[in-house]
Parts: C-alpha cells; structure tokens; sequence
C-alpha cells in the first residue's frame, strides 16, 4: 500500500490486489496513518441508507459502520 500527500495536498492510497481480496471478504482496512477507513459493501443501497440514518441519529462511529457493513454482508448471504 502507498499513501501520500502529494504537493497539491491532494492523498493518494494506492492498494495492491492483497487489499482488495481482503476488502472483498469483508475485512476493512486503514491507511497507514489511520485517517482513512476502507470498506467494501455487498449491498451499497442497503449500506447508505444505513449509514444516513446513524449520521442523523448522530451515532456513527467506527463501531456502528463494522455493524453495519457486516449487516449488509449477513444479507447477500441470506440471499444466497
């Protein structure tokens, strides 16, 4: 992985395909610093929806988006 701040202060995270099989299977994963939190979704209409509702609750944090993300993960397998 790379990640870095380029002149224009733009971040870059660069990820090789490791990190993307490991997104996939549903581990999350940071940038080196721990600034940028990485998820992959199997349901990103589920997801948002989600997502919007603890940000109004005020109740989204790291904890409650794990939760979630597993969710929507528990329910591609359910319809499996």
């Amino acid at each position: 992985m790379v990640f870095v701040q380029m002149t224009d202060g733009k971040v870059v995270l660069i990820i090789e395909q490791a990190n993307i099989d490991e997104l996939r299977s549903g581990k999350p994963m940071f940038s080196p610093d721990r600034s940028v939190l990485v998820c992959f979704t199997a349901d990103m209409e589920f997801t948002e929806s989600m997502v919007k509702e603890a940000l109004a609750a005020n109740v989204l944090d790291a904890h409650t988006l794990a939760e979630i993300v597993d969710l929507s993960w528990r329910r591609k397998e359910a319809t499996k």
